[in-house]
């Protein structure tokens, strides 16, 4: 049956040597949290109370490179922003590190928005296709890594970004789907897909410390040769947790519960609008890789008080968690 199936893909994919080895760290993302609005006093804030109720690894979101103050600019300019941050990522990345906290970053280095420094001096290397409009999506154009000049462009700026900062984990996302994907006259996906395989191959191989999160959109690339290469999978954008049971259910047919990212969100939720009681939240995310995406700066006490015992339950079944057999229960409801 479909339980049995899915014992043999939960053991296949922890006897990989890849496979992660230390505890899942419970972590805060901070998109819900503050978006676009990166200002540092928040942020420590942020990250005190996040080390308060047990977070092991603290995320900065979209919002951190140059020009990048919403989401129609700055996709392909991956350097720190001295608006936002004139003295660089360093403050935030000390205050994490000495609460104990871990840090990651979030990228998207397949994309460029035309408003950036990268697509005024290269527009030939977004993959588009001669004789049709590019189709823009979330304001941005997909790069062409069939170029070796793009891959090596990437491979630069993600190394200079990882070497000379406390990063343990990127979240690398991709937020738009391929459309009319050619290059040389000839359909490029394969190739496209072949040389982002190469360039998370050479990263691991310069900074095998570092984990990656698969994301795209949320679950748009979730696969066994992705997995190859990354250490979870972010499972969805749909945070709201009456829509994470079932997604969240259908991944863990093939994928064991660890390698899914599950965020506790706020109240009501960003995507559906839906309220939830912070219990139904909890219980929804506990079983996964356990993550918040929350303000927490907006929670009561007692919500906080909560939120720690949540995360102690959680750390004390992760091995159980993360290592059982997995069994669906069919039910109606």
């Amino acid at each position: 049956g479909l339980n049995g199936i899915s014992h043999r893909f939960h053991q296949h994919f922890r006897a990989r040597p890849s496979h992660p080895a230390t505890p899942r760290p419970v972590l805060l993302n901070t998109w819900e949290a503050v978006y676009f609005d990166h200002q540092l006093d928040t942020l420590t804030q942020l990250a005190d109370r996040a080390a308060r109720i047990g977070v092991e690894r603290f995320v900065l979101d979209d919002g951190w490179f140059h020009g990048r103050r919403h989401d129609g600019a700055g996709l392909g300019d991956w350097w720190v922003d001295p608006d936002v941050w004139p003295d660089g990522l360093t403050p935030l990345i000390d205050h994490v590190t000495n609460l104990g906290m871990s840090f990651g970053l979030w990228v998207e280095p397949e994309m460029v928005n035309p408003d950036s420094d990268l697509y005024r001096a290269h527009p030939d290397w977004a993959l588009t296709t001669p004789g049709y409009e590019p189709v823009l999506g979330r304001n941005q154009l997909v790069l062409d890594l069939s170029r070796p000049e793009v891959v090596e462009y990437l491979h630069q700026q993600l190394v200079q970004l990882l070497a000379n900062n406390n990063i343990a984990y990127l979240k690398w996302d991709m937020n738009r789907e391929l459309c009319q994907p050619s290059h040389q006259g000839r359909a490029s996906v394969r190739a496209q897909v072949q040389a982002l395989y190469r360039l998370l191959d050479e990263l691991r191989r310069q900074f095998p410390a570092v984990e990656i999160e698969s994301c795209a959109s949320g679950g748009g690339r979730i696969d066994a040769e992705i997995l190859a290469r990354t250490d979870r999978f972010w499972t969805s954008d749909c945070n709201d947790a009456l829509d994470r049971q079932r997604i969240q259910r259908g991944a863990s047919h093939l994928f064991p519960p660890e390698l899914m990212g599950a965020h506790i969100g706020p109240p009501t939720s960003h995507t559906t609008g839906r309220t939830h009681t912070l219990a139904f939240r909890a219980a929804t995310a506990l079983f996964g890789h356990l993550g918040l995406e929350w303000n927490l700066l907006t929670c009561s006490e007692a919500e906080l008080d909560q939120l720690s015992a949540i995360v102690a339950t959680h750390k004390r079944f992760r091995p159980l968690l993360h290592g059982g057999t997995v069994h669906r229960l069919d039910h109606a409801d």
